[in-house]
């Protein structure tokens, strides 16, 4: 026998059958865990250098490309993003998902403060 040839002979049967699935279905919808706004936070770094008195083209080149060219290698690094603007240079610093934030945080200094005598002697305390 088939399930069609079944279904047909014992109609009762197959009406049980699925208000017992769905009942179940219902059931464990209900029983559901979910949540609407989840803990997720972005592994990201930012380094702030304030240049004051420089225009956005020496803040470029004497700030923003040292910084980059220190900070690359660093491993999980997804996306590395400077802006430079008149008078400071920011450095945006992505790492992939699951990596410790803290932890790339002080790799971060650490490559930052390798490179400070490179950058010129009018640049402030760089903030991460």
């Amino acid at each position: 026998m088939n399930l069609s040839a079944i279904a047909i002979r014992r109609p009762v049967f197959t009406v049980m059958v699925a208000m017992a699935i769905l009942v179940l279905g219902l059931m464990g919808f209900q029983r559901l865990g979910s949540d609407l706004f989840p803990d997720v936070s972005f592994p990201a770094v930012v380094v702030t250098v304030p240049y004051p008195g420089a225009s956005p083209v020496e803040v470029e080149s004497l700030v923003s490309k040292p910084l980059e060219d220190s900070v690359i290698s660093l491993n999980g690094i997804d996306r590395v993003r400077s802006f430079s603007r008149e008078g400071s240079s920011q450095l945006f610093v992505m790492f992939h998902l699951g990596v410790d934030v803290a932890e790339a945080a002080s790799e971060v200094r650490e490559r930052v403060s390798q490179i400070r005598y490179r950058l010129p002697e009018e640049t402030r305390e760089p903030i991460i």
